[in-house]
Parts: C-alpha cells; structure tokens; sequence
C-alpha cells in the first residue's frame, strides 16, 4: 500500500472504486506515470541487465517461469497474514516438504 500512496501522491496513478464491488479499487496510470516511465526506461534497463547477470535469453525465461512457480506458491500463505512468530511452524505443519 505504501508503494501505491507514493505513485498516487507522485500523480502517477489514479485510483477509483470498482462498480462491480465496491471493496475492489482499480488502478490506472496516468500521462504524468506513462511520462515518468519513459523518462527512466533507460535506467530500468540497465538495472534489469545487471539483475540477469551473463544469462542468456532462455535462462532469463527459466528463471521467470521458476520465479512465477514460487510466487504461485507462496501467494496464498503471504496472503493470510500469518504473524511471523508462527510462519515457519505453520507452514511446516500444513505443507510437505518432503521428496
């Protein structure tokens, strides 16, 4: 959320209510956020080529499909807020990690 008040306060994004459900908020960007994309796309690129190290074009694509596995994965346990001091013991117990 943090992350969202700080592009709305840039004027960046605009957020407005769903009229499907009211409890959703939809999010859009705006010229100024396609603006500011397009000033520091540079940036963004060479930040994504030192992140990716000396891997090639397949590598890039087996790690994003790995990366989008674990997300998949763990999702659904970051969304139920499960306080820290019981994370590790929870999911212990509720999944198996063995082979």
């Amino acid at each position: 959320m943090l992350i969202i008040a700080r592009l709305l306060k840039q004027g960046w994004i605009e957020q407005t209510e769903s009229d499907a459900d009211r409890r959703n908020k939809l999010i859009n960007i705006t010229k100024e956020g396609v603006d500011a994309l397009e000033k520091h796309m540079d940036k963004i690129r060479v930040a994504t080529e030192i992140v990716a190290g000396n891997l090639n074009y397949n590598e890039k694509m087996e790690l994003i499909r790995i990366l989008n596995k674990l997300d998949r994965f763990h999702y659904p346990i970051f969304s139920r807020n499960i306080d820290s001091k019981d994370l590790i013991k929870t999911i212990y117990e509720e999944y198996s990690f063995k082979n």
